[in-house]
């Protein structure tokens, strides 16, 4: 509760640094002159020519941006479907031995671990800007993204809830007593831990991180670039439609954390 409770302080505090910059910004001259003065003085009179624009129907847009729109989905599906309602439930190997174990694993190395790998991969994302706003790139980048599905078995193959699973024994007796049990263990892999290490589970934790700020970000700079740039309002609509599916995305992993934890 404790670790919860500062967690969303945190967020809390971000946003009202956010909002004090926000205010302290818009009383500046450099807000001033280009937001304000500029407007005022851009101004059509009534006898200049108005330059028509053509602005492509929302359908239009998603079908040029699709590939995109479904990698920002899947990116920011597979992110909520594990953390942190999976993620979370972690335990130290170590358990019972000192304070970190048992008091700042999962604050640190789940909640600081995830925020501050996010933040590194939305960094490289602005400094490598690789794949660019191209067909391949958006192939690549959804790929990427599908690639980090993987990343459900492998953490729930590390040491989540162990006291919730029940290993199932194989008798080598075929036995129709026990055919039962040959069956039952052919959908019980999900129910033991094969990554019984701290090393394992923060390695899992720093990649899954990373890519998520990574692609994110990513597909939010580039995306809407594949449009034409005479199109700014196509532009526009395309960033807007991005976003929609990143929330789609995280309804859906949402949603889906519940089925997922039933695998345990």
């Amino acid at each position: 509760v404790d670790a919860a409770f500062y967690n969303f302080l945190c967020v809390v505090v971000f946003l009202m640094i956010t909002l004090v910059a926000f205010v302290g910004m818009t009383q500046s001259k450099f807000y001033h002159f280009y937001a304000i003065d500029s407007d005022s003085s851009n101004q059509l009179n009534e006898d200049q020519p108005l330059i028509q624009t053509s602005k492509s129907s929302l359908s239009s847009v998603t079908r040029q941006i699709w590939i995109w729109a479904l990698g920002i989905l899947i990116n920011f599906m597979a992110t909520l479907c594990v953390f942190p309602a999976l993620t979370v439930l972690a335990k130290s190997t170590n358990s019972g031995r000192n304070e970190w174990n048992d008091v700042y694993f999962i604050p640190v190395g789940c909640f600081l671990a995830f925020n501050a790998g996010d933040f590194v991969g939305r960094t490289l994302a602005g400094l490598i800007k690789r794949p660019k706003a191209s067909k391949l790139g958006s192939v690549f980048v959804l790929v990427m993204a599908l690639l980090r599905l993987g990343f459900i078995p492998a953490f729930l193959f590390c040491n989540i809830a162990p006291q919730q699973r029940v290993i199932t024994q194989v008798s080598f007796d075929l036995q129709p007593s026990e055919i039962l049990i040959e069956i039952q263990f052919l959908f019980a892999s999900f129910e033991q831990v094969y990554f019984k290490s701290d090393i394992a589970y923060l390695s899992f934790m720093a990649l899954f991180s990373i890519s998520n700020g990574y692609i994110g970000s990513i597909i939010l700079m580039f995306g809407p670039k594949t449009l034409p740039t005479d199109k700014n309002q196509d532009q526009s609509q395309a960033a807007s439609i991005l976003v929609l599916y990143l929330s789609v995305g995280l309804a859906v992993g949402a949603a889906l954390s519940d089925l997922i934890l039933k695998l345990l």
